[in-house]
């Protein structure tokens, strides 16, 4: 006689702990899901920067490599001026796209190379920071490599260097390009805020404006003072001494020896890394390269 199972007097429980499972292997299911997912997300995130950062790096030195070829291509080597380094400058290059321009290191005053004197005219120094400077930089110590090393000279507070760090370099030759320098350094190098007036008077041309295409140019250091100021206008003998005293000391230059690039790249139309970099004619060669 075939004897049946008698039925379950729970039957819902059964249900219930069958429903329980596969409940819970579905929510297992998921969590698995979403870490397989979230994983693979972040993988793909992590590609995506590896090569955003890749193209941006590539597209920086393609800036670069057109900075080098437009210097060889440079039709008035022995002189730079604002309006030359002032140009636009932009290329798009496949998923990419830079632009940069150029600064003249050889506009600021380079640390390693001025006199205490002239140091001591930096805004919120003095004659003893000056002098502790020059004791900084001079043997048996090492020139500063970067003008942030200034703010382990003793007495040189933050605050202070900010006030004049945008002054300084030490990247120049040590001649300050009378083309492209500020007023604020030519106040450091001495001089009169009359003489400054008729210097960047001439820099601007008829226009009145730097950095436009009538701009006048100092071609020659040779002919600053006895060509181009004395045909702009007439100096007073102090004006005339100030010139002659700074050419003299060899502190004045025409040209951009060491050039600074800013270049901003961005990749897809978004924007990627910045980047500085400081170039030296005529070789081109890499000097600082900085990504920010």
């Amino acid at each position: 006689m075939l004897i049946l199972p008698k039925p379950s007097p729970y039957p819902h429980r059964k249900r219930a702990a069958i429903l329980f499972v596969a409940l819970w292997t579905l929510v297992v299911l998921s969590i698995l899901a979403i870490g397989i997912g979230s994983r693979v997300a972040s993988q793909i995130n992590l590609a995506r920067y590896l090569e955003e950062r890749l193209i941006s790096l590539y597209l920086a030195k393609a800036a670069v490599n057109r900075t080098i070829v437009e210097l060889e291509k440079d039709e008035t080597p022995n002189y730079d001026t604002l309006y030359e380094l002032r140009k636009k400058r932009e290329k798009t290059l496949g998923k990419g796209s830079f632009k940069f321009n150029l600064s003249d290191e050889e506009s600021l005053i380079n640390i390693n190379t001025a006199s205490q004197s002239t140091i001591e005219q930096l805004p919120g120094l003095n004659s003893e920071l000056a002098e502790a400077i020059v004791k900084s930089r001079n043997p048996p110590n090492l020139p500063f490599l970067l003008k942030e090393e200034l703010l382990l000279v003793e007495g040189i507070t933050p605050e202070i260097f900010l006030g004049f760090k945008d002054l300084i370099t030490t990247y120049s030759e040590g001649r300050v390009n009378i083309n492209t320098a500020g007023a604020s350094v030519f106040s450091v190098l001495g001089m009169s805020d009359d003489l400054i007036e008729i210097i960047l008077n001439y820099r601007k041309g008829k226009d009145g404006e730097e950095a436009t295409e009538d701009d006048g140019e100092f071609k020659s250091a040779a002919t600053i003072l006895d060509r181009d100021l004395k045909d702009f206008t007439m100096l007073t003998g102090p004006q005339e001494r100030q010139m002659i005293e700074l050419l003299t000391s060899n502190l004045l230059g025409v040209d951009a020896k060491n050039l600074r690039l800013n270049i901003e790249t961005k990749v897809l139309g978004k924007p990627t890394k910045n980047y500085s970099v400081i170039l030296k004619r005529p070789q081109g060669k890499i000097r600082f390269w900085q990504e920010r």
